[in-house]
C-alpha cells in the first residue's frame, strides 16, 4: 500500500467516525476529513469482504483506522475489546500487525481496482 493510499484509509476512518457509521455519535461541526462520499463508499464496499471472510483481519482494520489506534498499541486494544483476536495475535510484534494493516490496504485496493475494470 502506498503512502497516498494509506492516507486514504486514514480519511475514511474519518469519515466514518464523522457520520456516526461505526456506532460512534458525532458532534462535529466541520468535518474532519477531505474524502469524497463516493470514495469513502467504494473503500466500504470493498471493506465487506474482509469484513464477512476475514473477522479478525476486519477488527485490526477497524482499530487502526477507524478507532485511531495505533500499531503498538493494537494488542492491547483488542486484549481489552476482542480477546478472541487477541488471541490470534499472540507473537506478533507491532512491526507484524503494521505489515498486516499494510496487505488489508493492498486487498482494499485490489478489490478497488478490479471493480472498477467490471463496469
Amino acid at each position: 500500500m502506498t503512502s497516498e493510499q494509506y492516507q486514504l484509509l486514514k480519511e475514511y476512518g474519518s469519515w466514518c467516525r464523522y457520520f456516526g457509521c461505526m456506532g460512534y455519535h458525532t458532534t462535529h461541526q466541520r468535518k474532519p476529513y477531505h474524502i469524497d462520499d463516493n470514495t469513502a463508499l467504494s473503500i466500504d464496499r470493498n471493506l465487506i469482504s474482509i469484513k464477512q471472510n476475514q473477522h479478525d483481519l476486519y477488527l485490526i482494520f477497524k482499530a487502526h483506522f477507524i478507532n485511531d489506534v495505533p500499531y503498538y498499541r493494537i494488542k492491547k486494544y483488542m486484549k481489552e475489546k476482542h480477546p478472541t483476536t487477541a488471541l490470534k495475535l499472540i507473537g506478533f510484534s507491532f512491526l507484524d500487525i503494521a505489515d498486516l494493516i499494510n496487505k488489508i490496504g493492498d486487498v482494499i485496493f485490489k478489490n478497488a481496482i478490479k471493480s472498477r475494470s467490471d463496469i
